[in-house]
């Protein structure tokens, strides 16, 4: 359109299909502008007219390329037949001066008699982004009569079927970027589609997830295990194997794809239930592509399989994986862990977060997959963590506790879900860590039953953290940098209690320190959880985590200590038996300037003084959690799609040439 190829990108960037569809027919020079934009997402194909308009684009490319092959294969039987000739008439003596010259200007002219080329060959290497290849076969293949019998074409025998349509239009995608890229166990049992994935889809990968299941019907917990139980005795209790149980993938397998990847892939996911270690491939060498691995940055483990064989598959990718920088680990076995402790102390000297079990699964069934010497081990062989999480499958303890304190001085992000029994330790976590920016002691979601030390907290004593010699506030590292603090403040008389005097006096000191933390956006200090009632037994009512013994949040009780934190965004206080009213959130909106939202507010009166005059601070529904996102992303399709492709009255008319 512009002729200046950075303005053409700014212009076609936020135009929609159609638009460009348009546009790519006003002439000849918008039509070369644009045609580069309309190819670059293939979308989802939802109408017939528009899977037939797509089918001929890729069959007309097809039949020229064969005509391209047969073309090259005719001039070079030619030449072999030219150059018997010439030998034959040298042999004779009756070479003629000029006939070298003839046949060289014969084969100049076969030569310069090119087939044209399709749309395919000359935008496919536009297309970045295509719809699951599973969708694109059923867009290729062969119309059908209304009543089922396949359309009589002239020259059946020589049309080609949707596969041979599929390689060659995914031949034509050489610079694909696909955003995800899932495998599931039917594409490790047909090689065919295998080699095809591997070949074009696996090196266009950003996100690979190698989702395979023996089962992939039958989704439950009850494979779960604690890390003190063995491989070994895993197989043990599956000794009565069905002899028709699926196991769709082997090490050499897991290899030979991950092999295939390329420097574009920044996330890995493996969910694999099972092996199969019933071939002898594991020790044939994998053609490894250049490059791969290189770009990893993140990788997800969900399950694992239960096999021994499988350890060198992940010794082979720890070696490899340098580059990863965020690591999530949800369940494990002896044997694993003590793979990736070794890859972390030699290879993964890059490793900056971590993150150590998984949600549950059923609330009434507390599963425990990581215990305090193994998550010791994970945290002393790396260095430098900028983050931990510790999950609710992950229960940490002292030798936890002691681990943690080697990554104060880089930590920035700190999250554990189930307490240690003591968690003190939170308090030097604070006060040592100069780059911390997010303590999250407490969050919404389903929990298993619990006795009421289950969630981590801390007493209002300890949190104030006064020097006992000159009752002073201690300096904490990290006063100047943390954002985000969600925390259970306990052991504050209850309000009805004979201690009045200690329950304002330990309120004031914990304002005090709150205070401090001068650069605070979100504060919990009480949550949603979602936890079975343990006296109600299975079915039981639905409990929450009630706070008795907590900060009282009004002015009288010294409230307004707090008024340091204007850069406060966010105010959490379910299920906290907090006295707030309306003076109270009066002063909150008038000391706290950037305040969003605040949850909980449980007097009626104050509720709707923020109804009537702050509408926007109320009545907001809790943000889910970062995992749960990231979680249901996985069930999206696997690539991007737009609303329309080229429409069939339209294919006509971009056909023609520039």
């Amino acid at each position: 359109m512009l002729n200046i190829t950075e303005l053409d990108d700014l212009v076609c960037a936020d135009l929609d299909r159609e638009s460009l569809l348009q546009c790519a027919l006003v002439n000849k020079e918008w039509y070369a502008s644009v045609m580069p934009f309309l190819f670059k997402n293939i979308p989802e194909l939802k109408t017939s007219h528009q899977k037939k308009s797509f089918r001929r684009l890729v069959l007309e490319d097809f039949h020229l390329k064969e005509a391209h092959r047969r073309e090259k294969q005719h001039r070079k039987q030619r030449e072999r037949r030219q150059k018997q000739r010439k030998k034959k008439r040298e042999q004779q003596n009756q070479q003629q001066p000029q006939s070298t010259a003839d046949v060289k200007n014969s084969g100049t002219d076969q030569q310069e008699n090119h087939p044209p080329l399709s749309l395919l060959a000359r935008y496919g290497s536009c297309i970045r982004t295509i719809p699951e290849v599973e969708e694109i076969l059923s867009y290729l293949e062969a119309p059908m009569h209304r009543s089922g019998s396949r359309t009589p074409r002239p020259h059946e025998s020589e049309e080609p079927v949707a596969f041979e349509l599929l390689v060659s239009f995914l031949s034509r995608c050489n610079c694909l970027c696909l955003p995800l890229v899932k495998l599931n166990e039917d594409h490790f049992e047909d090689l065919d589609v295998l080699d095809l994935l591997a070949t074009y889809i696996v090196p266009a990968a950003l996100h690979l997830v190698l989702d395979v299941q023996d089962d992939p019907y039958h989704f439950c917990d009850s494979d779960d295990s604690d890390d003190e139980l063995s491989s070994v005795d895993m197989q043990s209790e599956g000794s009565d194997d069905d002899p028709e149980e699926r196991h769709p993938m082997s090490p050499w397998n897991f290899k030979q794809i991950l092999a295939c990847t390329s420097s574009k892939l920044e996330k890995l996911t493996v969910d694999v239930s099972s092996w199969d270690t019933t071939e002898s491939d594991t020790e044939i060498e994998v053609a490894e592509r250049k490059g791969f691995l290189t770009g990893l940055k993140e990788l997800r483990i969900d399950r694992f399989g239960k096999e021994l064989e499988s350890i060198k598959s992940w010794d082979w990718l720890w070696k490899h994986a340098t580059s990863l920088q965020n690591l999530r680990v949800e369940r494990t076995f002896p044997e694993l862990t003590a793979s990736l402790i070794r890859g972390i102390a030699v290879h993964l000297q890059r490793l900056e977060k971590i993150h150590i079990g998984r949600k549950i699964v059923n609330t009434w069934n507390d599963r425990v997959h990581f215990r305090d010497a193994i998550i010791a081990k994970l945290l002393s062989a790396g260095r430098d963590y900028k983050s931990i999480y510790l999950d609710i499958t992950a229960r940490a303890g002292l030798d936890t506790i002691q681990a943690i304190a080697r990554h104060f001085s880089t930590l920035t992000e700190f999250t554990i879900e189930i307490g240690t029994g003591d968690d003190s330790f939170l308090v030097g976590l604070l006060a040592f860590s100069p780059n911390l920016r997010k303590l999250v002691t407490i969050k919404n979601g389903e929990y298993p039953y619990v006795d009421d030390d289950f969630f981590p907290q801390v007493s209002a004593e300890k949190f104030a953290d006064l020097d006992s010699g000159t009752k002073t506030y201690r300096p904490w590292a990290c006063e100047a940098t943390l954002e985000t603090l969600h925390v259970k403040i306990v052991d504050i008389p209850i309000k009805y209690g004979s201690d009045k005097e200690r329950r304002f006096s330990l309120q004031k000191r914990v304002y005090g320190r709150l205070a401090r933390l001068t650069n605070l956006q979100v504060l919990w200090l009480g949550h949603c959880p979602t936890v079975p009632d343990v006296e109600g037994g299975e079915g039981g009512e639905i409990m929450g985590d009630i706070q008795e013994e907590c900060l009282d949040l009004t002015l009288e009780s010294g409230l307004a200590a707090l008024g340091t934190l204007t850069r406060l965004r966010q105010l959490n206080l379910h299920d906290i038996y907090h006295d707030i009213g309306v003076a109270e959130v009066q002063w909150m909106v008038e000391s706290w300037p950037e305040l969003e939202t605040i949850w909980a507010v449980e007097d009626r009166l104050a509720y709707d003084w923020l109804k009537r005059n702050h509408p926007s601070l109320v009545d907001k529904p809790i943000e889910l959690s970062e995992d749960s996102e990231q979680d249901s992303s996985l069930s999206e399709d696997s690539f991007l799609s737009e609303d329309s492709f080229l429409s069939e009255d339209s294919e006509e008319d971009l056909s023609l040439s520039d």
